[in-house]
């Protein structure tokens, strides 16, 4: 940490609900998806683009953020 208090997360979401992107302070991930709505693959700061292995999308139903009172964030 800088000193400079907590920065702030801030998510997109597309009309399905999915994550998009991320971004904290200059750091942004985007996310990718197939028309299924699988994620295809996640592109990180530096331009590096990771796709996933062909199984992922069987071990992950859902991945969720949300607040103490389990509000989507």
């Amino acid at each position: 940490r800088d000193g400079a208090g907590p920065r702030a997360i801030a998510y997109a979401y597309d009309a399905s609900g999915r994550l998009i992107a991320s971004q904290h302070g200059a750091q942004r991930h985007d996310y990718r998806f197939d028309p299924a709505g699988n994620r295809l693959d996640v592109t990180a700061p530096n331009g590096t683009l990771s796709a996933l292995a062909d199984d992922d999308w069987a071990h992950t139903v859902a991945r969720n953020l949300s607040d103490p009172e389990f509000n989507l964030l």
